[in-house]
C-alpha cells in the first residue's frame, strides 16, 4: 500500500513540482532575456554617446576653425581700413597745407610742415600697403581689387597734391566711390550682409 500511495502521490507531486519549476525555469529564462536585452541597449546607447561626442567634437572643431578664419579675415581688413583712413586724412591734411599761401617770412615754416606732413603720408602709405599685403592671404579676390583700385587711386592723389593741382587732387580724395564699393565688397566678404 505503501506502494500505491507513492504511486499516486508521485505523478501528483511531480506534476505540481513540474508546474512549480517549469514556471520558475520560465520566469528566470525571460529574465535572462531581459538582461540581455538590457544589455544589447546599453551597448547600442553607449556606442551612439560615442559617436555623437566624435560628431559633436568634430562640428565643433569646425566651427572653430571658421570662426578663427573669419576672424582673421576681419582683423586684416580692419587694419586695412584704419591705414586707408589715415593715409586720406594726411592726404587731406596736405592739400590744406598746400593751400595756405604765407608770405616770405613764413615760407620757411610753411616748408617744414609740408616736409612733416609728406612724411607722416609716407609712413601712413606704407602701413596702409603693409597692412594690404596681409590681408591678400586671408581675404577674398574681389575685396583685393577693390583695395588695389583704392592704392592707384591713393598714388594718383598724392601726385596731384604734389604738383599742386589741389582742385584735382580735392576731387579725387573726396569723390572715392572705390570706397562705397570696397565697403560692400568687405561686407559681402566677411557675409555681413545677411
Amino acid at each position: 500500500m505503501d506502494h500505491i500511495l507513492v504511486l499516486f502521490f508521485a505523478p501528483l507531486i511531480g506534476a505540481l513540482s513540474g508546474a512549480y519549476f517549469g514556471g520558475y525555469l520560465k520566469r528566470k529564462g525571460e529574465n535572462l532575456a531581459t538582461h540581455e536585452d538590457v544589455n544589447k541597449l546599453l551597448e547600442q546607447v553607449s556606442a551612439v554617446t560615442t559617436t555623437t561626442k566624435e560628431i559633436e567634437a568634430k562640428i565643433s572643431s569646425e566651427v572653430w576653425e571658421r570662426q578663427r578664419k573669419w576672424e582673421l579675415r576681419k582683423d586684416a581688413v580692419f587694419e586695412v581700413m584704419r591705414e586707408l583712413g589715415t593715409t586720406q586724412w594726411l592726404l587731406h591734411k596736405a592739400i590744406t597745407v598746400g593751400k595756405w599761401e604765407g608770405d616770405k617770412r613764413d615760407a620757411q615754416i610753411l616748408i617744414t610742415l609740408k616736409n612733416e606732413v609728406w612724411a607722416e603720408i609716407d609712413k601712413a602709405f606704407t602701413g596702409f600697403r603693409r597692412a594690404k599685403n596681409l590681408a591678400m592671404i586671408v581675404c577674398g579676390k574681389e575685396v583685393m581689387d577693390r583695395f588695389d583700385t583704392i592704392e592707384r587711386e591713393i598714388i594718383s592723389t598724392a601726385r596731384y597734391t604734389r604738383d599742386g593741382d589741389l582742385v584735382l587732387a580735392s576731387i579725387k580724395l573726396f569723390g572715392l566711390t572705390e570706397i562705397d564699393e570696397l565697403v560692400d565688397a568687405i561686407r559681402n566678404d566677411l557675409r555681413l550682409n545677411s
